[in-house]
């Protein structure tokens, strides 16, 4: 996507500061959407390049193959956290946006594009800003057996390749289940499972949130 270039020209000197806040927004919004779609390419790269080794490859599960694992594991569950991070930043700055004080931005902003940029966000991430915040603090969440406790599941519940029994208590931390071009990163938060998808599906319905976002203010944009 362009730069986007507002005309502050427009607006009276006291939404000036709330006219700059906006364009500001509008700029993170779109970093905050390519960085996820970079968390993606990140995921997919760690695929390709470092596959698993299976059975066969490593019968006796080696030391050097235990490493391997470890390592794909590891940059597969950064890339998790990172797109959680990057998506509920989304979250967070559309929020801003809608928050600020511009009388005469709202004026001739498409109120319509807004509306269907936040609807559909919703849609897609519903349990985001749960799984940012197990993705950005797991250590706290497991800090001690009293702080596990509040963030367990109770079963029974089946998820994934995930099973429960009913009247027992299940604590998940970046759990990733490989699906068709992504991952699932689930984890457990305040006593239910937050989950989403990170893969370049979620990436395109992020640009098209951007846009939605971008086009409400069209009337105040330079060019872009």
């Amino acid at each position: 996507m362009e730069p986007v270039l507002f005309d502050f020209g427009r607006l009276p000197p006291e939404e000036l500061e709330a006219g700059h806040a906006i364009w500001r927004n509008l700029m993170e919004l779109q970093h905050a959407a390519e960085n996820f779609r970079l968390a993606v390419d990140l995921f997919m790269l760690v695929r390709e390049l470092r596959p698993l080794p299976s059975a066969d490859d490593m019968p006796d599960w080696s030391d050097e193959g235990q490493l391997r694992r470890r390592q794909q594991n590891s940059w597969m569950r950064i890339a998790g956290r990172s797109g959680a991070i990057d998506a509920n930043g989304c979250r967070a700055l559309m929020t801003a946006i809608k928050k600020a004080k511009a009388p005469t931005v709202w004026a001739s902003a498409a109120m319509a594009e807004r509306e269907a940029g936040w609807a559909l966000f919703a849609a897609e991430f519903p349990n985001i800003l749960g799984i940012r915040n197990a993705a950005a603090h797991p250590g706290e969440l497991s800090k001690d057996a009293k702080e596990m406790r509040e963030h367990m599941k109770e079963g029974p519940f089946v998820i994934g390749a995930m099973t429960a029994e009913e009247n027992s208590s299940v604590f998940i931390s970046g759990s990733m289940q490989i699906i068709p071009g992504g991952m699932v990163y689930r984890s457990t938060f305040k006593g239910e499972i937050v989950e989403y998808e990170l893969s370049y599906r979620k990436a395109n319905v992020l640009d098209q949130v951007t846009r939605h976002y971008i086009e409400t203010f069209r009337p105040f944009l330079l060019r872009g």
